[in-house]
């Protein structure tokens, strides 16, 4: 069977995504591009996870594959897909509908993100090259642009995305909007004239995954996010 690994990345502003496409593992495609939508990238890398998806899937349907399994670091990706999350906005919604009409048949698999799987750290890396493309560019069977990484802000990075995908499962809305001053993630709860707060996740050699709440105009809000935030870390750690 075609396995599909896919990844999403927001870096400097700009959000890219990749897959990996092999078949008996023999890699046939390898799938980088950028997506510059306004209203996707408010989602940053929720938006190349959901596009490396999207771009797999019409590879699979341009070259007769109707059955394929595809890994995946963001639970969002499959529980969109399902309909066991709530889809709260356009680009969700949509992503739910197009998968729906999909005559694709998919086994969904969740893979720990940065976890040594080769398949799984090059759809990462494609995904960050496609940060550096333009005006939603595809490329594939290109070789992967290196790009620098900061291993503590890295992990800063990936825990905010999890946070945000956790928070999500709890119904809260709340997306994770990148890494800042090579020092902290930042996750946002809320949007707008509902914005609750933000959680900065500093990962340094001095603060281990330690968060910030901030802006908060509600103490109960931010016990709530912050006793959430033990539960993610809890679960993350067990």
């Amino acid at each position: 069977m075609i396995k599909i690994y896919t990844d999403g990345s927001f870096i400097n502003g700009k959000c890219g995504f990749g897959a990996v496409i092999s078949d008996n593992g023999t890699i046939m495609e390898e799938i980088s591009g950028a997506v510059t939508d306004p209203q996707s990238l408010r989602h940053r890398q929720v938006a190349g996870e959901v596009e490396a998806v999207l771009q797999a899937l019409k590879w699979c349907s341009n070259n007769g594959v109707n059955e394929c399994e595809i890994y995946f670091d963001y639970q969002g990706v499959q529980s969109w897909a399902t309909g066991e999350w709530k889809r709260k906005t356009a680009l969700t919604q949509t992503y739910h509908d197009l998968l729906v009409k999909s005559e694709i048949k998919i086994k969904w698999v969740k893979v720990k993100a940065h976890s040594g799987d080769p398949m799984n750290d090059e759809a990462d890396r494609l995904a960050k090259a496609g940060c550096g493309l333009a005006n939603n560019e595809v490329l594939a069977k290109k070789d992967p642009v290196e790009i620098s990484t900061n291993v503590l802000l890295d992990q800063a990075g990936k825990t905010g995305i999890n946070f945000a995908e956790f928070l999500n499962s709890e119904d809260i809305d709340a997306y994770y909007s990148g890494t800042y001053n090579g020092m902290y993630s930042r996750v946002e709860i809320g949007s707008g004239k509902d914005r609750l707060g933000i959680v900065d996740i500093y990962n340094t050699k001095k603060k281990s995954l330690k968060p910030d709440f901030r802006g908060f105009k509600n103490d109960l809000d931010k016990k709530i996010i912050n006793d959430l935030w033990d539960r993610f870390l809890k679960a993350s750690l067990s």
